[in-house]
């Protein structure tokens, strides 16, 4: 039979620990690793996602659709005479086209108009 003396033992059971604590460092260090890159580069793919649906021509012609409709809206408002509404209009154009190029608009009445906007000129 082997005998494995006292100090042995202890030996044998730090060597043991310290596996066991590498490779929950190990572990650790990993699972680090993946988050940092889900919250970095993962934010960054998803910028990029959305940069490339914002440039996609289905949305710009939706936004340029809805805007013309915003106007129209507007226009009726300030033909009822209804400030607040009219002004309300104005304040989600501003809220919702703030990151809109009106260079992407071809229409010269619609893209004066959301210019006009953020001029400050319907305030």
């Amino acid at each position: 039979m082997n005998e494995w003396t006292r100090q042995e033992r202890n030996e044998r059971r730090l060597f043991i620990i310290k596996i066991l604590l590498f490779v929950v460092i190990a572990i650790i260090i990993v699972a680090a690793l993946t988050l940092g890159y889900k919250y970095t580069c993962g934010v960054t793919e998803a910028n990029i996602n959305h940069e490339i649906y914002k440039n996609n021509t289905s949305y710009i012609e939706g936004q340029i659709k809805d805007l013309a409709d915003y106007k129209k809206e507007y226009d009726d408002y300030i033909r009822a005479e209804d400030e607040e509404a009219a002004k309300a209009v104005i304040q989600y154009i501003k809220d919702d086209f703030s990151n809109f190029s009106s260079k992407k608009i071809e229409n010269k009445n619609i893209r004066a108009f959301l210019e006009d906007v953020f001029k400050g000129l319907y305030d």
